[in-house]
Order: C-alpha cells, then sequence, then structure tokens
C-alpha cells in the first residue's frame, strides 16, 4: 500500500511538472516567437498533369487561398471591401493550380472587372481541403465565419460525400473542433505543425496529384475492385450530405450572410469515350467497403446530390447554380472525375459570375 502511494505522489508530480513546463513554454512561445492560428504554406512544385501549368506555386495563408491573399492580409474584412468565402473540398483547395488559375481566382478576376462593383474592391477567398465532407466544412465554418464575415458564401460540395462516406460513423467534426481549439490557444500546436509540414513537403507527402503517373496509378487500382452498381446504397449517404447542408444554410441565414450552392460538375456520364473514362480513379463506398461503378451510374448518384442540393435552396430562399450540366465533360475541362484544368476552371468562373452578381447583397 505504501509503495502504491508514493508511485501516485510521482505520477501526480510527474503530471504536474510536466503540464508546468508545457504552459510555460507556450507561454514563452506567444512572447517571442508567435505564430499565426492559420495554416500558412508556399511551396513550389512541378507537374505533368495535362491541361495546368506544368509548375506552380502553392501558397495558403490562415488556411485560406485567394488570388490578393497574402501573409500579410488581415482576416477581417477591409472597409469597403466585398469578400466573398467559397468553401468546399479539394475542387475548392484547387492543389494542382495556382490561385491566380482556380476557378475563384478567375472569378474574383472577372467580378473586379464588372461594373456592377465598379470603384470596390473585390476579395474572393478559398477554404479547401482534400477528402472533405459537408460535416467537416460546416465544422470550420462555425469556428471562422464570424471574423471572416463574408458579404457572400459560395459552396462547392458534395462530391466526397457521395463518393467517400465511410467517414459516416466517426467524428471528423469532434477531431476537427478540438484541432481548432488547440489551433487557437497553444502556439506549441502551431508550431509543431509547422515542422509536420515541412516535413511532409520533405517527403513529399503534402503534396497530392503532383504526376500523371500517380493518376494513372490511382486509376488502375480502381479497375482492381469489384464491378457493383447499387439500386439502393445501405447506408444512403444522401441524408447525412443534406443535413450537412442544411447546417450551413442556416449558420449563414442566422449570421445574415446570403449563400451560393453550386452543384458539383463532374466528368462522369451515361456513356462516357474510353480516353475520359480511363481517367477515372474516384471509388464509391457502400459503409466501409469500396467498389467499382461505370461512369453512367456515378452521374446518376451527381444528379441526386445536386438535386437535393436544388431542393434545400428552394426551400430556404437561398441562390442554387448546377454547374453539373454547365461544364463540358472533356479532358479539357477535367484532368479526372472532377477536378478542373486551367481551361475548365474559366469555364466555371464564366458560369459562377452572372450567379454571385444576382446573390450578393446590394447595399
Amino acid at each position: 500500500m505504501m509503495n502504491r502511494g508514493k508511485l501516485l505522489k510521482k505520477a501526480l508530480l510527474l503530471a504536474a511538472s510536466t503540464a508546468f513546463s508545457v504552459v510555460l513554454l507556450d507561454g514563452l512561445l506567444w512572447l517571442v516567437h508567435p505564430l499565426p492560428s492559420g495554416l500558412s504554406v508556399r511551396w513550389i512544385t512541378k507537374t505533368d498533369i495535362p491541361g495546368v501549368k506544368q509548375q506552380i506555386v502553392f501558397e495558403k495563408y490562415h488556411d485560406l487561398r485567394g488570388r490578393s491573399w497574402t501573409q500579410e492580409s488581415q482576416l477581417q474584412r477591409p472597409p469597403g471591401t466585398l469578400r466573398i468565402l467559397v468553401v468546399g473540398a479539394s475542387t475548392t483547395e484547387s492543389p494542382a493550380q495556382e490561385s491566380k488559375d482556380a476557378w475563384w481566382g478567375v472569378l474574383e478576376e472577372r467580378l473586379q472587372q464588372h461594373p456592377e462593383f465598379a470603384g470596390k474592391q473585390v476579395q474572393v477567398l478559398a477554404f479547401g481541403q482534400g477528402g472533405f465532407q459537408v460535416p467537416e466544412v460546416a465544422s470550420w465554418l462555425k469556428f471562422e465565419l464570424h471574423e471572416l464575415n463574408p458579404d457572400l458564401i459560395v459552396t462547392l460540395v458534395g462530391i466526397n460525400d457521395l463518393t467517400w462516406p465511410e467517414h459516416s460513423d466517426t467524428d471528423l467534426p469532434g477531431v476537427y473542433r478540438l484541432r481548432g481549439f488547440l489551433r487557437r490557444v497553444s502556439q506549441i500546436y502551431r508550431h509543431v505543425s509547422v515542422v509536420k509540414r515541412k516535413r511532409d513537403l520533405v517527403r513529399g507527402a503534402a503534396i497530392r496529384w503532383s504526376s500523371a503517373k500517380e493518376l494513372k496509378e490511382a486509376a488502375g487500382r480502381l479497375r482492381t475492385l469489384p464491378l457493383r452498381e447499387p439500386a439502393t446504397r445501405d447506408p444512403d449517404p444522401l441524408p447525412r450530405f443534406v443535413a450537412g447542408v442544411q447546417s450551413i444554410i442556416s449558420l449563414a441565414r442566422r449570421n445574415g450572410i446570403p449563400i451560393l450552392l453550386l452543384g458539383q460538375p463532374v466528368l462522369w456520364n451515361e456513356r462516357m469515350p474510353e480516353a475520359e473514362d480511363s481517367v477515372r480513379w474516384f471509388s464509391p463506398y457502400e459503409g466501409k467497403v469500396a467498389f467499382q461503378a461505370s461512369g453512367g451510374w456515378l452521374y446518376r448518384e451527381t444528379q441526386r446530390f445536386n438535386d437535393a442540393q436544388r431542393k434545400a435552396a428552394v426551400e430556404t430562399g437561398s441562390c442554387f447554380l448546377n454547374l453539373e450540366p454547365v461544364v463540358p465533360k472533356s479532358l479539357e475541362m477535367f484532368f479526372d472525375d472532377c477536378h478542373f484544368t486551367d481551361a475548365g476552371s474559366i469555364k466555371v468562373a464564366e458560369a459562377v459570375l452572372p450567379a454571385v452578381v444576382e446573390c450578393h447583397p446590394r447595399k
């Protein structure tokens, strides 16, 4: 019993001293070398992916990308600026493109030239994270929306909810809330995140879709999966997606911010030429099991998800634009299932422009 008491005291003393050391170190970092809360990275990468530039400078500051967004930019909206916040997954993050070539970068340029915004500064900010589904996007917005205070929110979501709903039974929003909390209060966490990012850059793990070879290998892995085209999916990922979309709409309305929902455009079609079909690598899931489906089946699923967004927009008086029939289904527009080439980004921006003009608040 005596030994147990001594061990307990030692354990408590060790825990207390460790906690004190962590708090002390964190305090010193706040005083001596504070880092901003959002992830900021800049790298130069080469790629041979068709349809995008062979060398790009990828920049993300405070978790955001933007044509005119720099490391010195303030999170609070500058006076007299029309700020549009675009949120989504990798089709918003655009990791294979520079900011000026991504669809939201082209959109900012076109909006700045539009007569509707003459004499006003236009700023389009993009938050996207590869693999994110609607609940993760909603969680991010809950923490960041108040400080960013945009005039308009634009969403491009659904591709990961449709294909990869294997996270449905996990608590990724809870994990993101914990990460967000640590990022706000802990300089140690921010410094460790920077070190990890630099390590990933050295290993090449931070850059996705950096070569045509990687995309071809992913397409090859898809062909090894069993071919299935279920009439219904069990569980059906659509209700979770709809709930997430409704959550984002409700958040925007509570903050008095109009929202424009964009229907996801894809390369998938009922009948796909061999060249287009060969670049597909997205494997849908049913529960935890991945399977291979035809482009036609995926196209019909996309229609189902986009129709659900349209219905949510109508029911709440929100704006909606379905990009799916607008962007031509060709390798000139897409370099894989859903990611845009530079030409595809221009096409998306041209389609979104009038919808933003119509949906943005006129003051």
